[in-house]
Order: C-alpha cells, then structure tokens, then sequence
C-alpha cells in the first residue's frame, strides 16, 4: 500500500508544536546554564571574601601554626566553607575539616599552583580528601603561604534539580496552551489552501458556477498539485518543447561565423548573435528589444533594413556588399537580407569577406606582376633570338654579345623563378605550423651570424664595400630557427646592403640581445630610403628604384621573403632609414623557453 503524504494541516501543527518543544528545551538549558554561572558568580566571590579574610587572620595572628590548626577546627569544622593554610613547599599546616596529618602534599593542587604563580588560583574539581566536588580559590600571602577557601558543590546540584523539577512542570503547562495554540492556528492557515482545492477541482471539471461545497479535506497541497498538473500537462509539453528549440537556435547562433540581425515591423532589433555584435561594433547586451536604428550605427546597413521593410512582393531579398571603417580597420560584409512580409519581420545574414578579398587582389596584382617580370626577359630573350635568325649570328662580336646578354637575362629568369619558389614555400609553411617551435634545430647564434660573415666578406670587395661585424652575445646564445630559410633572410639582407649601398659604404652586421629576445640587424652607409616607401618595401615586386633593382638583377621579391621568414619564426623586421642617412634593417626573435 502506497504511503500517502501528510496533509498540510498536519504539517504546520507538528511544526509549530516542534518550534514549541526545541524553544522550550532551549530556555530550559539556557536557564539552568544561567542559574549555574549565577551559582559559581556567587560561591566565588564568598570564597574570595573569606580567603582575604582568611589571609588577615593568618597574617595578624601570633599563634602557633598548631594553634592555627586547632582554632580553624574549632571555629569553621560545622560551617560550609572549608579553610586550608599551605607552606611554600605544599605541605598543609592547618585545616578547618580534615586531619593535617592524612592529607597529602598540596603544591601540586591546580588552585594551588596559580596561586604561587600569580597570587590567586580559581578551579573547580573533585576533592580526594572528601570525596565530592568543590570549588576552590586560594590567595599567596607575603611569605609565600597559601590560604585557601573552598565550598562543597552539592547545594548546587539540589538547587538545580529542584529547578528543574519547577521547569518540567512548567513546561508541561505550556505544552498544553501551545497544543491548542497549534491546533487552532493550524486549522486557521491551512483553511484557506483547502478551499482552493476545492476551487481548482472544480475547474478541472469545467464546472465554474456550482457553489463550492466547504469540506474538510486532508492532504490538501498534494490533492492540488494533482489537479493543477493534469490542468498545466499540456502547456508543460509545448513550453519545453519551445524552449528546446529556443536553446537550440541560441547555440547554433552563437557558433555561427556569420553574423545574423533581426528586425520586426515595430523596427525592434529582437535577434542579434555575438559575431554580428562583434562585425557591427555593438557592446551592449540590452541591444534586443530597442530600435535597430540606435543600436546599428552604419548607415549602409540601416538603408538596406529600411528597404526590406518598406519592400513590396518584388523587394523582399537583397545582396550586398558593403564596406565599413578605413585603414587597417577596413572591413568587407557581404549582406544576405530576406524580408517576411506575412509578419514584417527583416534578417540579414552578414558574411566577413575581408579576407577574400585581399586575397583576391592579392592573387590579381600577383598574377600582374609575375607576368610583367617574366614578360620582360622573355621580350629581350625573343629580339635577340629574332635578331641572331636574321644574320646577327655569322658575325662573331655580334653574335657573342648577344648570347652574353640572352645567359644575363636566363639567370634573372632562373633568379625570379626560385624566388618565386621560396616565397610560396616560406608561405606554405606559415599556413601549415601552427607552432611556431616545429621544424627548427637549436644552433648557435654567434657561429651562425660568423659563418655568414665569411661568406660575404670576398662579395663585398667586389662591389669596394667595407663589410663589418659587431657581434656581442652571451656565451652559447642559443636559438631555434630553421637554419637554411634564416640564413636566407640574413643573406638577402646583406646581399641588398653590399649592392645598393654603393662604393665605400660600410656595411656592419651587429647581434644584441635583451631580456628575452636576440636582436639581429644589418646597417649600411648608403643613400638611405624616403619614408613614403617604408610601408609598402616588404611588398612583392615592390621596388624603390626600379631601373636601378633591375640593373642590380633583383627581383623585387628579396624583403618579402625576409618578412615572411622572420614571421614564420614569431620574430618582427623593423626598418628604420632616411635619405643620405643609411638603413638599419632590425630582426628581433625570441630565445628559446
């Protein structure tokens, strides 16, 4: 058989009977704890009166310690308070109620010893010599005696249970009122709660005009909660199934990569994900619910709402592209708009395609650039072969020149392919490493930058430049790199300050380091770089002079893949140059944890 619930007239009643019964026990306690403190307040400070008396008895006294013993005996053996003299070295020498003789050393007594310590001793505890409890003080006296004064503690335990006899009787009585206070009360609370029921039974019948019958009804609160949960079942069911769906779309919203907008006919903004906040510049949380208008400040995305919502059957979708903010904040959306025009509602779909972009211009101007550098080869390539077809070749001088210039114009071929070529693999490499740690060895930095050195000290005489080194490291200065790609980031750096820098010029390789980082960085006495270049320098097929950079044979690719170098390296490439001033071009990379 299934156990039913109590009803809720018997909860409040055994409730309130047990407030009754624990603040009933608590005041008992609490009354007896406090009748105690009064009780030990006030045996102490009759002990402490009688040992101050006590002491100048003893000190005014000229009698005989004998004496002393026998007066104690004779003057206070039938009265309450016990009265103990004690010598420095604990022996008892007078006793109001025991032998002397019996009683063994005292110095150890608890009382006894707080007293010599600090001139009085208070405790509570079981007398050996009698046999019950006692509370003692004892007083040092100038001569280093104890008096000391007790009283038995056996009034104490009458009193108390006498007191708890009264309280037990009281309680009872008490008892009795809060039965009947309970009942009442009880039936008084609950009254109301067993109409309900009755009311919302009714209800779920679907009878709402029959007079409600006034029954006496246990287990009111589970009877209503039955009923009003065969009432509420079905709205249960469809309020979880919403919020189910509603979580749901919160999720995949919030993971989208786009960003999703919402505005209803009121122009109330009533869905916004994070990364349209993120895309719009919305801080705000309380965002939903406002006028988009205040909330969106673009006006390019504020026009393409406004005309979904003023749309008609034929402009109910639109496709944009839009760009918002300047410089290095530019950014490119593409805007998928759809308008509902059963409720009026408007969402857009908006899609970051900044990145895209520059990729695609990126690739365009590439494309440009490789087909303008190999168009350029390959033109001069031609007429020379035309022009040797043509008769050039049975002339010796002639001929010999122009296969000389053919070979110089192969090699800058050779030359733009293998940059080319290293420039793609650098940049593979920076999409596929995540960790900038993988694939490097640690070597060191001193030998490394020394072996360099070497290698161009012969290429610098040829071009009259004085190639310098400053190296100044730690011992062992460690690094992880990837040998063959920075050496080439080094090299193109010293091959662009030997050829450019002209004749006489000096050409210094330094290294430092600080704190966490080496600090690597190839200064020249050349002409120097216009500031209005530096930005675009570590450009692809970007050139300061390009008559000059052809003639030299670069290619234009040479500081692009040194950036991309020290990047795949999690370094930075600083320059610093001024016309007539020289450059300083600086690689800082982090030395290894």
């Amino acid at each position: 058989m299934k156990k039913s619930n109590p009803s809720f007239f018997a909860q409040i009643f055994f409730s309130i009977m047990g407030l009754i019964l624990v603040l009933g026990v608590l005041f008992s306690l609490n009354s007896i704890i406090h009748l105690r403190r009064m009780y030990f307040a006030s045996v102490r400070r009759e002990l402490v009166s009688t040992s101050e008396a006590f002491s100048r008895i003893y000190k005014e006294s000229e009698i005989s310690l004998f004496s002393m013993d026998s007066l104690l005996k004779k003057q206070y053996h039938d009265g309450g308070i016990r009265y103990t003299l004690i010598q420095p070295d604990g022996q008892v020498i007078a006793d109001s109620h025991n032998d002397i003789d019996a009683m063994d050393n005292h110095k150890t007594r608890p009382e006894v010893r707080h007293a010599f310590a600090s001139g009085w001793g208070y405790e509570v505890r079981f007398s050996a010599t009698e046999g019950v409890h006692h509370k003692y003080v004892a007083r040092r006296n100038n001569d280093g005696s104890i008096t000391r004064t007790s009283r038995p503690l056996d009034q104490l335990l009458d009193s108390l249970w006498s007191y708890t006899a009264s309280l037990i009787l009281l309680f009872l009585f008490l008892g009795g009122v809060g039965l009947s206070l309970s009942f009442f009360l009880s039936r008084w609370i609950s009254r109301p709660i067993e109409i309900l029921k009755n009311r919302a039974e009714k209800l779920g019948e679907g009878d709402v005009f029959t007079p409600l019958a006034d029954r006496r009804v246990s287990r009111e609160i589970m009877d209503l909660s039955r009923i009003l949960d065969r009432a509420s079942q079905t709205l249960k069911k469809r309020f979880t199934s919403v919020r189910t769906h509603k979580d749901r779309l919160r999720t995949i919203l919030s993971e989208m990569i786009e960003g999703v907008v919402a505005v209803n006919a009121e122009r109330e903004l009533f869905l916004i994900n994070s990364r349209a906040r993120q895309m719009l510049d919305i801080s705000s949380d309380t965002s939903q619910g406002r006028e988009y208008y205040k909330i969106i400040r673009h006006i390019e995305i504020q026009q393409i709402i406004d005309t979904l919502l003023a749309g008609d059957s034929v402009q109910t979708m639109i496709h944009e592209e839009v760009t918002l903010g300047r410089g290095e904040n530019e950014r490119i959306y593409r805007i998928n708009g759809k308008a509902l025009l059963d409720p009026g509602d408007v969402f857009l779909v908006i899609h970051d395609i900044t990145a895209l972009k520059r990729l695609e211009n990126m690739r365009r101007d590439f494309a440009g650039n490789v087909s303008h550098e190999l168009r350029t080869p390959l033109t001069s390539i031609k007429g020379f072969v035309e022009t040797l077809k043509d008769g050039a070749i049975t002339d010796p001088v002639q001929s010999v020149r122009f296969l000389t210039i053919i070979d110089e114009e192969v090699r800058r071929l050779n030359t733009l392919i293998e940059d080319i070529l290293t420039l793609s693999r650098v940049e593979q490499q920076e999409e596929a490493l995540s960790d900038n740690s993988a694939d490097t060895e640690r070597v060191n930095l001193c030998d490394f930058l020394n072996e360099l050195y070497g290698l161009y000290t012969d290429r610098a005489k040829k071009y009259s430049v004085d190639l310098r080194k400053d190296i100044h490291l730690a011992p062992d200065p460690l690094v992880d790199i990837r040998p063959g790609l920075f050496s080439l980031a080094v090299k193109n750096l010293l091959d662009n300050a030997v050829k450019y820098s002209g004749e006489n010029a000096v050409v210094t390789l330094r290294a430092r380091e600080r704190q966490d980082e080496y600090i690597v960085s190839v200064q020249d006495t050349g002409p120097g770089i216009d500031p209005v270049h530096h930005d675009r320098l570590f450009e692809r097929f970007y050139r300061v002079d390009k008559s000059r950079s052809r003639h030299m044979g670069g290619t234009g690719l040479g500081l692009s893949i040194v950036k991309h170098i020290v990047s795949l390296h999690g370094g930075k490439i600083i320059l610093e140059s001024e016309p007539g001033q020289g450059s300083i071009f600086t690689i800082t990379i982090h030395k290894p944890l």
